[in-house]
C-alpha cells in the first residue's frame, strides 16, 4: 500500500516543491505542522483568477481489499460546489509544470496516511503550501474537502 501512496504522491516535482519549502521555513524559523489548518488568504484570492491543477489521481482511491486504485463512484460530483476554474492534470504534466515553472500557479494535493487526510493547495513556482487541511477519520477526498476549500477563497 505504501508503494501506491508513494508513486502517486511523490515525484521530482513534488520533492522540488516540498525541499523549497522546508528550505524557505527553516530561514523563516517558521513551523508548518500536519494538524490543524491554514491558509494564505491572500494568495488564495489568486485562485479567482488562476486555474487550480488537479492530479487526475484524485478521482481514484485505494481498494483495500483489491490493493490497487479503482474508480471512485461519483468523482464527477467533486468539485460541484467549487467556484473557480480548476483542470485536471495527468501527473508527468504536473511535474512537468512544477519542474519548468517560471511563475506561481497553484495545484491540489490530497495524501493520506492511516486514517488520517491532508488536503494541500500549493504554489507550484514557490512550493509555499497556501492551504492546508487536515482531516482524523477520513481517507478520501470529499465534495465537503472542495466546499471547504471554496468557503475559503475570498
Amino acid at each position: 500500500m505504501a508503494k501506491i501512496y508513494l508513486s502517486i504522491n511523490y515525484g521530482l516535482g513534488y520533492l522540488k516543491n516540498q525541499l523549497i519549502e522546508v528550505n524557505r521555513l527553516l530561514l523563516k524559523n517558521e513551523k508548518h505542522g500536519f494538524y490543524g489548518n491554514h491558509e494564505n488568504s491572500e494568495k488564495l484570492a489568486d485562485l479567482k483568477e488562476k486555474t487550480l491543477f488537479v492530479p487526475e489521481e484524485i478521482k481514484m482511491r485505494f481498494h483495500p481489499r483489491k490493493k490497487k486504485l479503482v474508480d471512485k463512484k461519483n468523482s464527477d460530483k467533486l468539485f460541484q460546489e467549487y467556484s473557480w476554474k480548476y483542470e485536471y492534470i495527468d501527473r508527468k504534466s504536473l511535474q512537468s509544470k512544477i519542474l519548468n515553472a517560471k511563475e506561481s500557479f497553484y495545484y491540489l494535493m490530497s495524501t493520506n496516511a492511516a486514517k488520517e487526510k491532508f488536503v494541500e493547495v500549493i504554489d507550484g513556482y514557490t512550493g509555499e503550501v497556501i492551504y492546508h487541511d487536515y482531516n482524523a477519520a477520513s481517507v478520501d477526498l470529499v465534495p465537503k474537502n472542495i466546499a471547504h476549500l471554496n468557503s475559503k477563497i475570498k
